[in-house]
């Protein structure tokens, strides 16, 4: 199984479409450039591999590959392909899953369909080597405030005074008119005049108590007032205590990354959910030291080694493990 993975990942570097005899078709497509909105993550274009059950008949790529490099004929060929997807259905058929090297994972369902899960990362692509994923934060450009519109008021017109002046009125009074307001006045001036002696001593009582009163409601009155203090803002205590949580990891991690510097990298180039799915999925199988690195590139690792040579023996040991594919290892500098 390993020697047809192998084959098949090499012919789709080539060649878009590879089918395994009796089996199915694996078919490589291009998938574009995408964003992750949530997290203005822009991830880079890649090739992902689907399968067609339908595609059984042998197009001669893979026999032509074991000819090449094992020097055989092309009968020869044939049956050690065929021994190979023997013991591929067989495998599908007792676990219900199976894993074609760097590609992905052929699945068997229940009604015996077979169906097909690609990596995420998707397969090696030569004129894609290289692309990496980058966050690109949003620009907020502020809103340009529309200035307010002056009303003109109109200039006055010197000409319309000019002829307002000039033109004469002529007003007409009645005299029986004037003699009786004069009348009414003389009546009212003569009644304030004889009434006001009366009113004397209680208009002056009345205008001291008013004075009085004034007075007293006047005068500020002198209150303390406390001075409440003002509690912190829950929010900025919380906020202090994230950073400080934050640099108390970041200092563990450099610790730990000067002190063992080898790692082994199980996925790169992956989003951040999809990097919290697929370590959830290893502490379920009971690989706990699996865990988020995150960088220029977020990457899964896996453990943390003083020498090379240790990472490289937990790698072996990794390698036998049907979710892992395709593990390296890394030294951080």
């Amino acid at each position: 199984m390993t020697e047809l993975s192998k084959h098949i990942g090499n012919l789709l570097l080539e060649h878009n479409c590879v089918i395994i005899p009796s089996l199915g078709g694996l078919i490589a497509q291009y998938v574009p450039a995408r964003l992750v909105a949530d997290e203005q993550l822009f991830l880079p274009p890649l090739r992902s591999v689907g399968f067609n059950p339908r595609l059984t008949m042998n197009d001669g790529l893979l026999i032509q590959s074991y000819m090449q490099t094992y020097h055989l004929t092309y009968q020869q060929a044939q049956k050690n392909i065929e021994k190979e997807v023997n013991i591929l259905k067989h495998k599908l058929q007792e676990t219900g899953t199976a894993e074609i090297g760097n590609i992905g994972k052929l699945l068997h369902n229940l009604d015996g369909h077979y169906d097909f899960e690609p990596i995420p990362a998707g397969i090696m692509s030569p004129y894609l080597y290289g692309l990496d994923s980058y966050v690109l934060e949003r620009l907020n450009i502020p809103q340009e405030v529309s200035p307010t519109k002056e009303e003109t008021l109109p200039l006055p017109n010197p000409s319309a005074k000019k002829r307002k002046k000039k033109e004469d009125y002529t007003i007409t009074i009645n005299r029986e008119f004037v003699n009786y307001i004069a009348a009414v006045m003389i009546a009212v001036v003569f009644y304030f005049v004889w009434a006001a002696p009366i009113g004397t001593a209680d208009s002056s009582n009345q205008k001291a108590t008013i004075l009085q009163s004034e007075l007293i409601f006047s005068t500020p009155a002198h209150k303390q007032v406390a001075a409440e203090e003002v509690p912190q803002p829950k929010t900025l205590q919380q906020k202090q205590q994230e950073m400080q949580k934050e640099q108390a990891d970041t200092a563990a991690t450099t610790t730990l990354e000067e002190t063992k510097p080898y790692t082994i990298v199980l996925a790169s180039r992956v989003s951040s959910k999809n990097a919290e799915t697929y370590v959830k999925s290893l502490h379920s199988q009971g690989l706990k030291e699996a865990e988020i690195h995150t960088g220029k590139t977020t990457r899964v690792i896996y453990g943390h080694y003083k020498t090379e040579s240790e990472a490289y023996q937990q790698l072996n040991t990794l390698r036998n493990n049907p979710a892992i594919s395709d593990p390296w290892i890394m030294h951080f500098k």
